[in-house]
């Protein structure tokens, strides 16, 4: 997961996108991430 915020500080639309697909494995019905995954961790 670290990884992943690295390539979506590089530019603004990188983070944009990240932030979209975030929210997508966030969202519970997906249950890919949970809160406790990116605890921590800032774009």
């Amino acid at each position: 997961v670290p990884i992943w915020y690295e390539w979506a500080k590089k530019d603004k639309d990188a983070s944009r996108i990240f932030k979209l697909q975030q929210d997508f494995m966030l969202n519970p019905y997906m249950g890919y991430l949970t809160e406790e995954d990116v605890k921590g961790m800032k774009l």
